[in-house]
């Protein structure tokens, strides 16, 4: 349930969103109970009455604002496909914008092809430029292992994406406080490739060695 999403919003529609029953909801109690203050009843349209934790609600800002659909098939922006771990969950309810995202969830590898992968038909693409021939030797430089997350302690693997966006760096994006993410679709596809490349061009030395000491 949230708040209307337009016309006029009422102290009993506020009273009814946190099931208070009391109706001693005044503009007080709004000003205290949203993040923001707010201080006129129209700056509250199409918010819910809930609390950002591990437990369910957590917008930690991997659902996009106009694609929320937590209820069914996840889409997230920069989907990844292992657990991702809120860092602001709140310590109590608040009168808020709802997106309903759980605050610790696994993207799908459904919900990654729907939402990051949707077209890759070459008729739409052009300008094709081959990886610098130095690629694997830097990805070989790439800090790579497990690792304790700080924010909340879970044991993750995974890779430096300081370390990795110096040899793919379209593969790394930012988060608004400027974090880093890492596509590690597209990383681990692109890498492969060209390890493929790698392998198939010392074994065409390698046989053409053979062919000479064969003579």
């Amino acid at each position: 349930m949230t708040l209307p999403g337009s016309g006029a919003i009422s102290f009993a529609n506020i009273d009814a969103e946190i099931a208070n029953g009391t109706n001693s909801i005044d503009m007080n109690w709004v000003r205290t109970n949203t993040k923001d203050s707010v201080t006129n009843l129209g700056a509250l349209y199409s918010r819910a009455w809930y609390q950002q934790n591990t437990a369910g609600n957590c917008n930690n800002g991997n659902c996009t604002a106009t694609a929320c659909n937590c209820s069914g098939n996840t889409q997230c922006a920069n989907c990844s496909l292992s657990a991702i771990n809120c860092t602001n969950c709140d310590t109590r309810a608040w009168l808020q914008p709802n997106c309903n995202c759980a605050c610790t969830y696994n993207c799908t590898l459904v919900a990654n092809v729907l939402y990051n992968n949707c077209y890759s038909d070459e008729r739409l693409k052009c300008k094709w430029e081959r990886l610098p021939t130095d690629t694997l030797k830097r990805l070989a430089k790439v800090k790579v292992g497990t690792y304790e997350r700080i924010d909340n302690g879970a044991l993750e693997i995974g890779v430096s994406a300081q370390n990795l966006e110096d040899a793919l760096p379209r593969v790394v994006t930012h988060d608004a406080r400027g974090y880093k993410k890492v596509d590690y679709a597209k990383a681990a596809l692109v890498s492969v490739i060209e390890l493929v490349r790698e392998v198939a061009e010392l074994r065409k030395e390698l046989d053409e060695i053979k062919s000479k000491t064969a003579r």
